[in-house]
């Protein structure tokens, strides 16, 4: 059963460049918001740039989906709503 969760972390999901953006710019704005430090990257600023940088081809290319591990947006968002609190 383990490896079968493990699995589905992997999984991509094909998410609307415009929604991607959004999203980001949301966890960017309140990131900044709570001063988050630029210069003392956490564990989810790497997930936060790739995304960042997923989105910015995307756009670049002019694709209507990205392709993202389904997770990764849901962690970021999760973790930015744990440290307002």
């Amino acid at each position: 059963m383990g490896t079968a969760k493990k699995r589905s972390n992997k999984e991509l999901v094909s998410v609307e460049t415009d929604v991607l953006k959004e999203r980001l710019n949301k966890l960017y704005q309140s990131r900044r918001a709570l001063g988050h430090r630029l210069d003392m990257p956490g564990a989810s600023e790497g997930l936060f740039d790739l995304l960042w940088d997923l989105k910015e081809k995307a756009l670049l290319d002019r694709r209507a989906k990205v392709d993202v591990p389904h997770n990764w947006l849901d962690q970021l968002e999760q973790e930015q709503g744990e440290k307002r609190h």
